[in-house]
């Protein structure tokens, strides 16, 4: 089927229409050219713009692009054709996962925004009403490009008031409003990650070959060996995986086999805050073993006895497991609670198949996964999660009157304070503590308009 005369546009959810191009083409040729403008450096995206800074400071403006893949792009010879008019020089790089920020005036983002990626200046101005932009490659194909508005859908926040307009994720569809929000932090967070990001990363709380203690089971271990308290300071040192027979353990137990059918070992491991969403326990083993976090049993697997019955050392396994790559997993989220914050224990017997077995593997790992959200990483500090826990009870005082004047410095009293839950306030249903006395009633009640609150946290000089 042939379609003659024929206009390709553009339009955005909004309704907004554009005319890009117009030829006479086949249905098929219209495929094959999506098709190919697809191709190459697609993971470049326009991720957050700076087009209407508090007080019109124009110099405060900047377009932050952000590679969602892995593998650098070279930008050399890239441009910004609408919007604003930038090339990019030669030997220009986007690292993988990197960002990059094209400034309006170089030495004011210098000043103001620190040691960022950085690049310009860019000639013309971002729109304070919104307009389209657009990246193009080398060759002039299109990278990226949209319509950003400043009504609608679209953040207002963004509009003259602070805030920079980011991308709730990088690779969403950048012509709807919704996609964006206005930044938390004032002038947006170039440079680093968004502050409406959330995402969940899995982390490692005790990497693969770490060093552990460990017990040879010639004999039972002392009593409370699980236990974050034990010392094990006469326990002998060596790293992840313990074992013999099989040529790849870290730790060789060269006298095991025909002496002792069980190993006992134990992995102190800090953490400055416990909020973990899931926990993992990655084990490569040979035969069976019970796994204990902070004293109590969180995991068993061909070992003799009910859960909760202490491993005797000269148990043996209940039948045979042969050690998997990758390493076995054991989902143990349902005891993240047993986690501490700071000093916490994870604990291993592994117990043979037979005195006689030809081998013998036990090799833990432990990860988590975290909530990251993007307002937390943007301010080098997870202030939401860790130090200021949500719903933390604060101190506050109703604005019938002026606080007293020094009511923000650390010495100052706050006993006479009321004290309730964050957050505080009224009519939303949803409010911790609520002041049900703020709205002002005629006849009934003044009111008030304002709210102070006080929280008094410490911090540790050094965490780690």
């Amino acid at each position: 089927m042939t379609v003659r005369d024929t206009r390709t546009e553009l339009r955005t959810r909004g309704g907004e229409v554009r005319v890009l191009k117009q030829f006479a083409v086949s249905v098929a040729a219209v495929l094959a050219l999506q098709l190919a403008s697809s191709a190459g450096p697609t993971d470049v995206r326009i991720n957050e713009l700076h087009f209407h800074p508090a007080g019109n400071d124009q110099a405060l403006e900047f377009v932050e692009l952000y590679n969602t893949g892995e593998e650098d792009v070279d930008l050399s010879g890239w441009s910004f054709t609408e919007g604003i008019e930038y090339t990019f020089p030669e030997g220009t790089v986007l690292p993988g996962r990197g960002y990059l920020v094209v400034a309006k005036d170089l030495a004011v983002a210098r000043e103001v925004y620190g040691s960022i990626p950085l690049v310009g200046p860019y000639e013309g101005a971002l729109s304070d009403g919104g307009e389209w932009i657009r990246l193009a490659d080398s060759t002039g194909r299109t990278i990226d490009t949209f319509l950003w508005r400043d009504s609608n859908a679209w953040p207002g926040k963004a509009d003259g008031r602070g805030a920079s307009l980011e991308k709730l994720d990088p690779r969403a569809e950048p012509d709807w409003g919704d996609s964006w929000k206005a930044s938390v932090v004032v002038n947006g967070t170039p440079g680093q990650i968004n502050s409406y990001y959330r995402t969940y990363e899995d982390r490692p709380i005790i990497e693969p070959g770490e060093v552990w203690r460990y017990f040879k089971g010639t004999a039972d271990p002392p009593e409370g060996w699980t236990e974050p308290g034990f010392d094990e300071s006469s326990w002998k040192l060596g790293p992840a995986g313990f074992g013999y027979g099989d040529g790849d353990d870290a730790t060789v137990l060269a006298d095991m086999q025909n002496h002792y059918s069980t190993v006992y070992i134990r992995k102190r491991f800090h953490l400055v805050d416990v909020a973990y969403t899931k926990l993992v326990l990655h084990l490569s083993f040979d035969d069976g073993f019970v796994a204990y976090l902070n004293g109590q049993e969180i995991a068993r697997y061909l070992a003799p006895g009910n859960p909760g019955d202490p491993v005797p050392h000269d148990a043996l396994a209940l039948d045979q497991h042969e050690i998997g790559t990758p390493p076995d997993t054991f989902d143990i989220s349902s005891f993240i609670p047993l986690l501490r914050e700071g000093e916490n224990v994870l604990s291993l017997v592994g117990v043979n198949l037979s005195l006689t077995s030809s081998d013998f593997s036990l090799a833990p790992s432990l990860s988590g996964t975290k909530e990251v959200l993007g307002i937390d990483e943007a301010m080098g500090r997870r202030i939401t999660e860790e130090t200021i826990p949500r719903g933390a009870v604060w101190s506050y005082f109703k604005g019938t009157q002026e606080p007293p004047s020094e009511w923000t410095e650390t010495d100052f009293d706050d006993t006479a304070w009321e004290s309730g839950p964050a957050g505080f306030g009224y009519g939303d249903n949803d409010d911790a503590t609520v002041l049900d006395d703020m709205q002002r009633i005629p006849g009934t009640q003044d009111g008030y308009t304002t709210l102070y609150i006080r929280k008094r946290f410490e911090l540790d000089a050094d965490p780690l």
